[in-house]
């Protein structure tokens, strides 16, 4: 990136002052799940989690491009579709974000919560942090007997 400075008394003077901020809007884990299911505004949900998290569980239908990807794979993505972008819990998703958006993507969101919620909501097979951090609960039930 061409970074050329910082706002050394952050956002706020450049919001006083009227200079131009760009946003990323978000959607929730129900509405993206909705439009999925319902086909009521076709979405191309991106994901850019690494390998490893897309292969422990993803959303049906949806592309994986690991963030790193996203400089130089966005062509492969189509800029007029409304593109939901998922991580694990939304920080990737704004960084891919603000890529895209550099290389002249418009119709952008990010997903509220990320793959965490989307699992919390009981909406992936199973929940690849828990068993991660601590495995299976089983294990827990076990030695509390």
């Amino acid at each position: 990136d061409a970074v050329t400075g910082y706002l050394e008394q952050g956002m706020h003077p450049w919001i006083v002052g009227g200079r131009p901020i760009a946003h990323i809007p978000t959607i929730t884990i129900h509405e993206v799940r909705e439009s999925c299911e319902r086909g009521k505004q076709p979405l191309t949900i991106l994901d850019v989690r690494a390998s490893g998290e897309w292969d422990e569980s993803h959303i049906e239908g949806a592309t994986h491009m690991p963030l790193p990807a996203a400089r130089t794979r966005h062509e492969e993505l189509d800029r007029d579709a409304t593109t939901v972008l998922v991580c694990k819990s939304g920080a990737r998703a704004c960084t891919a974000g603000s890529i895209l958006q550099q290389q002249g993507f418009a119709n952008l969101a990010v997903m509220a919560g990320g793959m965490t919620a989307w699992t919390a909501a009981g909406l992936a097979p199973k929940c690849a942090t828990c068993a991660l951090t601590h495995g299976p609960r089983t294990h827990y039930q076990e030695d509390l007997q």
